[in-house]
């Protein structure tokens, strides 16, 4: 253990990481897996779980180590083809692996122990990172956070976004709050009308699909999607 304190860094984490969280998420149907990436991969959504670390550049902004870590949240549903595109990675049987940053709906879980002058050489106060000190101390202290906060708030958001009705509501009602969900655009935006467009095709509600579908290609804010947009509103016919 002194070893391991002594030559703190991110490969350290990453086990770490790997040897607590993985087998929690596995529990919870998360099949894929990098070092700091978790995928659960579901047939209307997929869910991301990124141990997000910091280059030191980075770290010196923000007053942490390059080994201390936020945790992202990620979820995206299948009805919504542009995050599909372009370079994601894929399993053998061709479904899509999103990075966290790609998706539409996005959190950042916060920490919940303190992490102050007495337990550590600085009263550090983002709550939305863990700080790991170079001896390594944290470590465990983190992790034990970030699971129970997997467990409380994690799965329990993931849910909210696995119901069609309440991703449609959310689209069409809230806005973003970057304590709890964002991602997805102002009300009214481009991507907003983009996501409620593509979920409405989903749901079957056609009408409300092609108005806010026409008012995408309108916008001219998809050109890349233009050609699939301009598609599934010639499936919808007049």
């Amino acid at each position: 253990m002194n070893k391991i304190r002594m030559n703190m860094d991110s490969k350290i984490v990453s086990q770490a990481i790997k040897a607590k969280i993985r087998p929690l998420l596995e529990s919870h149907g998360f099949t894929d897996f990098t070092a700091r990436n978790f995928w659960r991969v579901g047939k209307k959504a997929t869910d991301v779980i990124n141990f997000q670390s910091f280059n030191a550049y980075l770290a010196d902004g923000l007053g942490c180590t390059t080994y201390s870590f936020s945790v992202n949240l990620g979820c995206s549903h299948r009805a919504f083809p542009v995050f599909r595109h372009g370079k994601i990675k894929k399993r053998k049987d061709g479904r899509f692996l999103p990075e966290e940053y790609r998706c539409p709906f996005r959190v950042t879980l916060k920490r919940t122990i303190p992490q102050k002058r007495g337990l550590l050489p600085l009263n550090y106060k983002r709550m939305d990172i863990w700080y790991i000190d170079p001896e390594g101390a944290y470590i465990e202290p983190a992790l034990d956070d970030v699971e129970k906060q997997i467990e409380k708030l994690a799965m329990p958001w993931f849910e909210r976004l696995h119901d069609d009705e309440n991703i449609m509501r959310i689209l069409q009602n809230e806005a973003e709050d970057m304590d709890t969900l964002w991602g997805f655009g102002n009300n009214p935006s481009p991507m907003r009308s983009y996501l409620m467009g593509y979920m409405a095709l989903h749901m079957g509600k056609n009408e409300l699909a092609r108005t806010y579908l026409q008012a995408v290609l309108d916008s001219h804010s998809f050109e890349e999607e233009d050609e699939y947009i301009r598609e599934a509103l010639e499936k919808l016919g007049d």
